[in-house]
């Protein structure tokens, strides 16, 4: 009885470390309204939130920046939108060990993005 068990315990702990380990969560979009009607604003706190965070600007247009982080064998690119009222950080690529399937990618990608939405809303006076 007592090795049926073990074996029990053993196989369910190699499935937890195959499928659970991984360290995945539902990719992070984050859409903040701001109630400032300033793109200026909003677009000097996101460059600013970009830098502070250690993310590099690609492009910007009236808008729209994207950007990219390298950290390590990682690498994540997103898109952060705006308007005079709104801001939207959304996910365009990762590097394979980011692991995104499409709907999951490992929580180092949402957390970067979650550090970059606190600095942007402090920088627009809205967080701590």
């Amino acid at each position: 009885m007592l090795r049926k068990l073990l074996i029990i315990v053993l196989f369910l702990g190699a499935i937890g470390s195959t499928t659970g380990g991984c360290g995945t969560a539902p990719v992070l979009e984050i859409t903040r309204q701001t109630a400032i009607v300033d793109h200026v604003a909003i677009a000097g706190a996101i460059e600013r939130g970009l830098a502070d965070k250690g993310w590099r600007v690609e492009s910007h247009t009236l808008g729209t920046y994207i950007a990219a982080i390298n950290a390590g064998q990682h690498f994540a690119r997103i898109e952060v939108a705006y308007d005079q009222e709104a801001y939207r950080i959304r996910h365009v690529e990762t590097s394979p060990g980011l692991k995104f399937d499409g709907h999951k990618v490992h929580r180092r990608y949402n957390r970067w993005v979650s550090q970059l939405d606190a600095v942007i809303m402090r920088e627009l006076n809205f967080g701590p």
